[in-house]
């Protein structure tokens, strides 16, 4: 499941704000 894989509640444990943003404008182009 997309949502549960990227989900953004997981990432900001994982990220800081831009990388979270930069990570999901690349998975939009894509």
């Amino acid at each position: 499941d997309y949502e549960k894989n990227y989900s953004p509640s997981m990432w900001s444990k994982r990220y800081d704000s831009k990388e979270v943003l930069e990570k999901f404008q690349e998975l939009g182009m894509k």
